[in-house]
């Protein structure tokens, strides 16, 4: 009776039969012994992700199942975009070498996955269809790096560094079709941000804390999926997809938001300036303590401005002005040169013999002369 109930679910949509039928399924083992409150029960399990952050979720997942004394998982498989150029979890599998026990499905939301019991999603960057999240019994459960219902949407690692928060956590909800990041909520654990975390960083930890999350959701599955609760109406925010607007930094910001900005941003984005009407893109940084120690306003005249230069020779930091003191730069890179350090810069371009400008444009028009910069390349070539 159960295969039969397994094959019929295939040709059901109506939400209530579904739940009916779950219900059938785990009173029968209820009574037959095969199903206790903290179910010994394993789980064919799909794992749904692309990107590097969905990375921190599937090493954890892949390591889970080497302990067989408390593994919860009989069968994990793998759904990603594998041809697509930027697959880090194609890249991934190919250099694990072995793909024992793991099935690979390549993501098509024209054909739904079968014989999978529950799904699991970590930073998949794609809305997935009715069809596909009803071809899973117990649907799909998203492990996103937030509180929800703050910072929904494509980027809430860098907007959560970006505002300063000193609170976030992780949530398991069930995914719901059409929108992101809207469904019930199963379960939802707070950590604090550690202080000078970068968005990786920040990624790593609360992923691997959301598999942590996940693999204790199995352990009563049917139970978590019925006792999800809706999403709070307040307290929504939106973490929209960072855009190349946002990557220049304008040096009229105070010197911890330009601090926050490059953690946030700078793994994934890159940072970046004007310079003597060229791209400077900003690689490396040091703390705000550094800055501290440096003294620089004493080093300086008063002349100073947003956006001025100051290069420390004992230290080998260049330094710029801010509207409330200075950021330290220990890496740059400028189009069609190779990668430089403070110093190199300096002596490139900045020495006293180069007559080049002692400033970073200070302002967001930065954006607008990038991209006439960029049609002139293309223009000459």
């Amino acid at each position: 009776m159960l295969i039969c109930a397994r094959k019929l679910f295939y040709y059901e949509n109506n939400k209530a039969v579904r739940a009916i039928r779950r219900r059938f399924i785990w009173s029968s083992l209820y009574s037959t012994g095969a199903y206790s409150a903290r179910s010994t029960q394993k789980h064919r399990v799909l794992f749904l992700g692309t990107d590097l952050y969905s990375l921190y979720a599937l090493r954890p997942l892949l390591a889970h199942l080497t302990n067989s004394d408390v593994a919860r998982i009989s069968h994990l498989g793998v759904c990603s975009k594998f041809a697509e150029p930027g697959c880090e979890v194609a890249k991934q599998l190919k250099l694990r070498g072995t793909l024992d026990n793991i099935s690979l499905v390549n993501y098509s939301p024209q054909r739904a996955p079968v014989d999978w019991d529950v799904g699991v999603i970590a930073s998949f960057g794609s809305l997935i269809p009715p069809s596909f999240i009803k071809s899973f019994p117990y649907g799909i459960i998203c492990i996103h790096p937030s509180l929800l219902p703050r910072w929904r949407g494509a980027a809430p690692l860098m907007r959560t560094i970006l505002a300063g928060d000193t609170v976030s956590g992780t949530t398991l909800f069930h995914i719901s079709p059409e929108k992101f990041d809207t469904g019930p909520i199963i379960s939802q654990e707070k950590r604090n941000v550690p202080p000078q975390v970068t968005s990786h960083q920040l990624g790593r930890m609360l992923m691997e804390l959301g598999v942590e999350m996940f693999l204790d959701t199995l352990k009563n599955l049917p139970e978590a999926v019925e006792n999800a609760v809706a999403q709070p109406t307040e307290g929504v925010t939106y973490a929209k997809k960072i855009r190349q607007a946002e990557t220049f930094v304008d040096w009229n910001w105070p010197a911890d938001y330009i601090d926050r900005f490059f953690r946030a941003l700078g793994e994934d984005f890159g940072v970046r300036t004007m310079w003597d009407d060229q791209i400077v893109k900003i690689n490396g940084i040091v703390e705000p303590a550094i800055v501290h120690k440096a003294r620089i306003d004493e080093l300086v005249s008063d002349g100073s401005f947003p956006g001025s230069l100051f290069f420390h020779k004992k230290r080998d930091i260049l330094f710029v002005k801010c509207r409330d003191g200075w950021v330290g730069i220990t890496a740059l890179y400028m189009p069609n040169r190779k990668p430089m350090n403070a110093k190199d810069f300096y002596n490139g371009f900045l020495s006293p013999n180069k007559n080049k400008r002692l400033y970073f444009e200070a302002n967001a028009n930065c954006l607008a002369k990038s991209l006439k910069i960029r049609a002139g390349y293309k223009s000459s070539n």
